[in-house]
């Protein structure tokens, strides 16, 4: 909430302006440096309380994240049934929040990709993984081979699955044919903008979902390919913050 555009303003309301209520009849002076900031004043320069008239702690917040993506599932490829039994593993959640003395002041969530289901395509379907804003996904491995991993800068794309198998014999003719994995879906996004107030202390955390990781068959079958790690970049107050490896990061802003 601004501070009043006339009138009376005291010491104490600019320090809950930039500090948040937990600021309340604290100790403040006028060149404190989160004081000085609500009007972007230097150390030790002349002020007037006019001056903090209708100012406020208010940020704009941009924000861009997408999860991780789902990996491949595996191919059976072995013509005896007992292969391509392993999904691809799920995606990581990418998540941004900004906090103020344990209260979360804004925050966004980008759910992870979903691995794909192990043998349950036609062994001559397409495999490949779903593609993200960023990119392609894993691409289409063909029969009998392990699938392809998402390319690593399409961020929050899915892993191609394995390859399924087709059997013929002497005369040509198809005896037996193995279903391939299905390939990951891309991870979610969160992309939008917002204006909140960032009190001095705020902190802003962001998430960096991991890449699902295709499923790996032990009997035989193919194996399905890693989707793409997440992405997470926030913009606050013109500084902006962006990051590609998965991981916790801390901002003090």
């Amino acid at each position: 909430m601004a501070l009043p555009s006339s009138g009376a303003i005291s010491l104490n309301q600019m320090h809950v302006e930039a500090a948040g209520s937990v600021a309340s009849e604290t100790s403040v002076s006028l060149n404190d440096s989160d004081i000085r900031g609500l009007i972007g004043k230097g150390s030790a320069t002349d002020m007037d309380f006019s001056e903090w008239y209708g100012s406020d702690s208010l940020e704009s917040v941009s924000f861009d994240v997408i999860a991780g993506g789902g990996g491949g599932g595996s191919g059976m490829n072995n013509g005896a049934g007992t292969g391509g039994l392993v999904d691809g593993s799920d995606g990581g959640n990418s998540t941004f929040t900004i906090t103020h003395s344990g209260t979360t002041i804004l925050g966004r969530a980008s759910a992870g990709g979903t691995g794909g289901a192990a043998s349950s395509l036609g062994h001559s379907d397409d495999n490949s993984g779903e593609a993200s804003i960023f990119g392609a996904g894993g691409a289409n491995s063909g029969k009998e081979n392990n699938g392809n991993p998402a390319p690593a800068t399409s961020y929050g794309a899915g892993g191609g699955g394995g390859g399924g198998r087709r059997q013929t014999n002497f005369f040509g003719s198809v005896y037996n044919t193995d279903p391939g994995g299905a390939g990951g879906t891309a991870g979610d996004r969160n992309q939008g903008s917002d204006s909140v107030n960032i009190y001095t202390g705020s902190v802003l955390t962001i998430v960096v979902g991991a890449k699902g990781i295709g499923g790996v068959d032990p009997n035989g079958g193919t194996n399905g390919g890693a989707g793409a790690t997440g992405r997470a970049s926030i913009t606050v107050g013109g500084s902006t913050y962006t990051y590609t490896n998965p991981g916790t990061y801390t901002i003090n802003l």
